[in-house]
């Protein structure tokens, strides 16, 4: 038996600089459309999106261009790979005693409304506002009024604006207007929309939206079956479409693993975006095998610095383990570098 120091084994991942292509569309296509960027898996013109429901029209004549998307005909104001599309949505109202109402149909696309992020909101004298699905309704909300109310101009609470929540992954609505009975009748303008709730809390005068035809809403989107597929699933795979170094979330969307950025919709794009340091005692070449091993081939291409640390000495059996040893095993199916290694806070390099 022999006294000899134990090497503590640092492996640290370099910060990599993502460039703009880790989370766009593939070579060839339009990135962008006006000031919204299209991220992959949507994407502008023919074989740029993933699926056909997630394809986007741009349309130039307006300045500057205008994206939308094609199977439910939004205009797109962001996109975010986190699941969520913000678009302008219909405003609809009822004046001069016409009754209006609007249908909304996201069947076999990857959209509904965000629970979370959307709201249903309606303006007006006395108004009873509807939402419908196809066989009931599952929602509404009341606007009341009288000469004794305060009118509010930054808070919706039921006089002359109110507010619900919408079910979840609400795909069809057909959303209508009218007049409940009140001995203050009016026949004024009635108005209900779906809006992004942290854009409608930000208005001076919530008022204001009587005058727009469309306000902002936040739709979520989603992959198929576990993420297998962009589109509906024609078959019985049960591979992800995510990138490698990502995962399904339990949303149905691809999520970079831990340490990772980009687009995990992308062979390829998440890449490391920040500094991972791994620290593990070693103590012979196997042991340093089994941490590369643990550690993978794709993090090993990202590989550039080894430290060696010494500990206070300790009694170990005869299996004694050079730094030199430990340098071969490291170079072994490791072709980037550089690599550093040092016993001390200097670091020295060594080329592989």
């Amino acid at each position: 038996m022999f006294i000899r120091n134990i090497l503590l084994l640092f492996i640290i991942i370099k910060t990599c600089c993502l460039t703009e292509t880790s989370s766009q569309p593939p070579p060839g296509c339009q990135e962008r459309c006006g000031n919204v960027t299209i991220p992959y898996p949507f994407g502008i013109g023919p074989d740029c999106s993933a699926h056909h429901t997630y394809s986007i029209t741009c349309n130039t004549s307006s300045n500057p261009p205008r994206p939308f998307l094609t199977s439910i005909n939004l205009e797109v104001l962001e996109i975010s790979l986190e699941g969520t599309v913000r678009v302008n949505s219909p405003v609809f109202n009822s004046c001069n005693g016409r009754t209006d109402h609007l249908v909304v149909n996201f069947t076999n696309t990857p959209f509904t409304y965000s629970t979370a992020a959307t709201r249903f909101t309606a303006f007006g004298c006395n108004n009873l506002a509807l939402i419908s699905g196809p066989m009931m309704v599952i929602g509404g909300c009341i606007s009341l009024c009288g000469p004794d109310m305060i009118v509010p101009h930054t808070e919706c609470y039921g006089v002359l604006c109110c507010q619900t929540n919408i079910p979840p992954e609400l795909k069809f609505i057909n959303a209508s207007l009218s007049t409940i009975e009140s001995r203050y009748e009016n026949n004024a303008c009635k108005y209900a929309f779906m809006v992004d709730v942290v854009w409608f809390g930000s208005l001076i005068d919530m008022h204001l939206v009587q005058s727009r035809t469309s306000v902002p809403a936040v739709l979520d989107w989603r992959l198929s079956e576990n993420c297998c597929a962009f589109g509906p699933l024609d078959s019985g795979s049960n591979m992800s479409v995510c990138d490698s170094r990502a995962f399904c979330s339990n949303q149905s969307v691809c999520s970079c693993s831990q340490g990772y950025q980009g687009n995990p919709n992308l062979p390829g794009g998440c890449q490391v975006h920040q500094q991972m340091i791994v620290n593990f005692p070693v103590q012979t070449r196997q042991e340093v095998t089994n941490v590369l091993a643990q550690m993978g081939t794709q993090s090993m291409e990202n590989l550039v610095a080894i430290e060696f640390n010494e500990e206070p000495a300790t009694e170990v059996e005869d299996d004694n383990i050079e730094q030199a040893e430990i340098w071969d095993a490291m170079s072994t199916g490791i072709e980037s570098g550089p690599i550093v290694t040092s016993s001390s806070s200097d670091y020295h390099p060594l080329l592989l």
